[in-house]
C-alpha cells in the first residue's frame, strides 16, 4: 500500500512512518523541516512543504492509496487541525484518494456515542482545560462527517510513550480505558487501513 502521512515528525507520526515501513508499505510524508525526520529508507519519500497549502497536499497524495494525519494542536494556531484537515478534504474530494484516517481525541463527540460516567466526566474536563483545541477537533470531525470521503477518526485516550504492545481495546461507544501508547495507535491505524472496519466512524482506542 502507498500511504501519505501528515504530522510525520511528531511523536505519533514517527510511529506511523516507522511501522508502515517495517510492514512493507511505501510512505510519502510532508514536513516543514526535513531534518526533523531521522528516517532514511528506500520506500520513504520526504517532501518539504506546508500542510495548509493545497499545492503541497496535491503533490503529497499523488498516486497514494490512503492519507493518514497525525497532525496535532499548534500553540500558535489553535485551529491548525481543522485548517489542515479542510485542505486535505478539499483536495481528496476533488482528486482522490477517498480514504482518510486521522488522529482525533476522546473529548470529541460523535452521534451515537454512549460514553459512560468516566467518559462523560473526562470530556467535560478536557473541554474545560483544552477548550479551543477540543473545539477545533470537534469542527474537524463535523466537517468530515459532511464530506463524501471515506474517513475514520481515531479517538485515543491519553497518549503515552512506550513500545507497541498490540494489547488495546477499541469501541465506537465509549473510551475503553484511560491511556494508550502512541505506538499502539499507529498499529491500529495501519490495521484499519488494511481491514477497513470503521469507515465513516470514530472509534475510541485505549490500553
Amino acid at each position: 500500500m502507498r500511504i501519505a502521512v501528515l504530522g510525520a515528525s511528531g511523536r505519533t507520526g514517527r510511529q506511523l512512518v516507522s511501522q508502515a515501513l517495517a510492514e512493507g508499505h511505501e510512505v510519502r510524508v510532508l514536513v516543514r523541516r526535513p531534518e526533523a525526520l531521522s528516517d532514511s529508507h528506500p520506500r520513504l519519500t520526504v517532501l518539504t512543504g506546508d500542510a495548509e497549502d493545497p499545492t503541497h497536499i496535491r503533490e503529497l497524495v499523488r498516486g497514494v492509496d490512503a492519507v493518514v494525519s497525525a497532525v496535532g494542536p499548534d500553540r500558535d494556531d489553535p485551529q491548525a487541525c481543522s485548517h489542515v484537515s479542510g485542505v486535505v478534504r478539499e483536495v481528496l474530494e476533488a482528486e482522490g484518494p477517498r480514504r482518510y484516517v486521522y488522529v482525533s481525541g476522546s473529548h470529541v463527540d460523535m452521534p451515537g456515542d454512549a460514553k459512560d460516567f468516566i467518559g462523560r466526566l473526562a470530556t467535560r474536563v478536557g473541554r474545560l482545560f483544552g477548550g479551543r483545541i477540543v473545539a477545533d477537533k470537534q469542527r474537524e470531525l463535523d466537517a468530515l462527517r459532511a464530506s463524501s470521503l471515506d474517513w475514520t477518526a481515531v479517538r485515543p485516550s491519553q497518549l503515552t510513550q512506550g513500545p507497541k504492545t498490540g494489547r488495546y481495546r477499541v469501541s465506537t461507544l465509549t473510551p475503553p480505558g484511560a491511556f494508550v501508547a502512541r505506538a499502539d495507535v499507529a498499529d491500529f491505524i495501519l490495521k484499519e487501513l488494511q481491514e477497513h472496519r470503521h469507515g465513516r466512524q470514530a472509534p475510541f482506542i485505549a490500553r
